[in-house]
Parts: C-alpha cells; structure tokens; sequence
C-alpha cells in the first residue's frame, strides 16, 4: 500500500469520524459538508512496489503532511489527533487479522511493541491504547495512542466525546518517530 492511498484512507476515516449528523465538525473544514460513503474495492489497495521499503517519507501535497514509515510488510502513519497517535497498516489487502501471514503478524507485533515501549519512555503517558477496528476502513490497521489524564476526551476513547479542553503539553513528535523508524530498521 503506498503512503499516498494510506494519506486518503487517513483523510476518509477522520472526515469520517468528524461527521456529526452529516456535517463535518473538524477544524479543518467547518464548511458543513458531507461525506460520500465510500467502498474500497482491491484496485484501491494496491502494493506500490515503487514505494521505499525502508524508509520515512512525508505526503507531499496533502491537506495534512503526515510522516509514514515504510516497512517491507507494513506502513506506519502519523494520526493527527492532540496525542501521540500511530497507525500501522498492513501493506497487502488484507481485512481481517487472521487472513494476514504469519511473517505480517510479526512484523505488525514487532511494530506495535516498539512503538508502545518508545511512547511510554518519550511521553510518559497514563495509558497506552492500541485498537483494531476496521469497520470505517476494511483494511487491517491497528491505533497506537499514548493517552493522558489531561486529554480532552480521557478516560473516554479518542473516538469518544470530549471531557474538558486539552492541556497537554509534550515533547516534540519528530524525535520519537525517528527513534521508533530506526528501531524498526528504517532509514531516516
């Protein structure tokens, strides 16, 4: 899967999600427009063989400028959200976990524990969340998030309703998506 469709499918599931009786509430766009439902079909995940297979890129050209770690069998994504937010993608269409190889399941397992381990020593959260859904995006990807008591929706989900406004102040993002690429044997 290419940074590029993982950048739209990002942008679907945050318009998606923002939806609030079919306007859009995010901050982004207050215009008030809604969103077409959208069905992938396999053509829409398609493995970009020319995409780095190792390596961090950022999406130029987009309304968000997201950083991506490409890995052999998954791609790691930056959410942008108030808390350190990863999504890793499994590179091949695949819509449920157990259709994944085994080496994918390990490559997924293998990112997921350094990104958690690499968030709870940068950021020093509460909580870490890690979620699997895929109803809104039928492609499996797993939510990493580094939660605090401070965050606006805590103890609720990110996808949950606010419980006060955000008072968080971290550290910047970019030195801790350099250590987790490298850890995971990216170039950066």
């Amino acid at each position: 899967m290419s940074a590029r469709h993982i950048g739209e499918i990002a942008e679907t599931v945050k318009d998606a999600k923002s939806m609030t009786a079919g306007r859009r509430t995010d901050a982004a766009n207050t215009t008030g427009s809604t969103m077409k439902a959208i069905r992938p079909t396999d053509d829409t995940w398609v493995t970009a063989e020319s995409v780095p297979r190792r390596g961090v890129t950022k999406n130029a050209g987009q309304k968000t400028d997201l950083a991506t770690i490409e890995l052999p069998l998954v791609t790691i994504q930056r959410h942008e959200s108030e808390v350190p937010w990863l999504k890793i993608f499994v590179r091949r269409s695949v819509r449920e976990f157990s259709d994944c190889t085994p080496e994918e399941k390990q490559a997924v397992w293998d990112a997921l524990d350094v990104i958690e381990r690499e968030m709870l020593h940068y950021y020093r959260p509460e909580k870490i969340n890690i979620a699997s859904f895929g109803n809104m995006l039928p492609q499996v990807h797993w939510h990493i998030m580094a939660r605090f008591k401070e965050d606006s929706c805590f103890p609720e989900p990110m996808w949950g309703s606010r419980q006060r406004d955000a008072r968080l102040e971290l550290p910047p993002f970019e030195p801790f998506f350099k250590t987790v690429a490298e850890k995971l044997g990216a170039s950066v």
